[in-house]
């Protein structure tokens, strides 16, 4: 093949990868906009969460769209919290918009003493830093709540079940702040805070242990002891660094003193 018929092979793959990305694009921008027809939908609608989307072949026709681009739309939507797919109902709205962002940031997770210390640091100012308006909101049910959560975190059959009703108990806290805002912040870190809380669970002695310290806890709130609950908290938050084993002897040292 001569200079010249490459230049023009050359030019034609040019051309052809340049349509190919042109596509690309196009399909993707087709996605985003079947995305915000459906969030323009939602408000004209006015659904809410538990209300039902039509169906895909209808959300063509309204759109003006093929079944593949809305298709694609639901998809990304589910992978951002906000539909879930039902068998006879469809697609579902929802709220899980807090939870699949945080999925999306623990893809990978790998605990380190350095990760655990970090999301502790963070737990121990969220927790301590609400201790007042805890005490101030403070109802018999809601000591009941804790003891009841921190026996079943002791009683749990699985390490899942464990970090569950442990993340339960602290979120129990969090919420007798009564401040929303504190709420979604340590609600949006669940998946990870879970994943943290499974470390040190898998003996009963383990938690056992752990129990104990919620109590010290739920004791120190029901007697509005500001010095008990900062110590109980801090021991609390720290402990599990043991269960990891390149932290070694640090944890101990980390260990608050009363």
């Amino acid at each position: 093949m001569d200079q010249a018929g490459a230049k023009a092979v050359s030019g034609a793959n040019k051309g052809k990868l340049a349509g190919q990305a042109e596509s690309e694009v196009a399909s993707g921008s087709a996605v985003d906009q079947i995305i915000d027809a459906i969030q323009r939908l939602i408000d004209e609608r006015g659904l809410t969460v538990g209300d039902a989307l039509p169906g895909e072949i209808e959300l063509a026709k309204l759109f003006g769209s093929s079944r593949n681009t809305v298709r694609e739309a639901m998809r990304t939507l589910r992978a951002y919290g906000i539909v879930e797919a039902r068998q006879k109902s469809g697609a579902i709205l929802i709220d899980d918009r807090h939870a699949a962002a945080m999925r999306l940031f623990s893809f990978g997770f790998r605990l380190s003493a350095d990760i655990f210390t970090d999301i502790q640091e963070f737990r121990r100012l969220v927790e301590e830093g609400i201790r007042e308006r805890v005490f101030s909101n403070v109802t018999p049910q809601d000591l009941e709540t804790l003891e009841a959560l921190t026996w079943k975190m002791e009683e749990a059959t699985s390490v899942a079940d464990a970090a569950k009703f442990d993340y339960a108990f602290h979120s129990h806290i969090v919420k007798m702040s009564n401040n929303k805002t504190t709420e979604d912040v340590y609600l949006i870190m669940r998946p990870v805070i879970e994943k943290l809380m499974e470390n040190g669970k898998r003996e009963r002695t383990q938690r056992r242990d752990i129990a104990a310290e919620h109590r010290a806890i739920i004791d120190a709130i029901r007697q509005k002891d500001g010095a008990a609950y900062t110590y109980w908290l801090g021991l609390h938050l720290k402990s599990g660094l043991k269960f990891i084993p390149e932290a070694g002897t640090k944890a101990k040292e980390s260990l608050p003193e009363r």
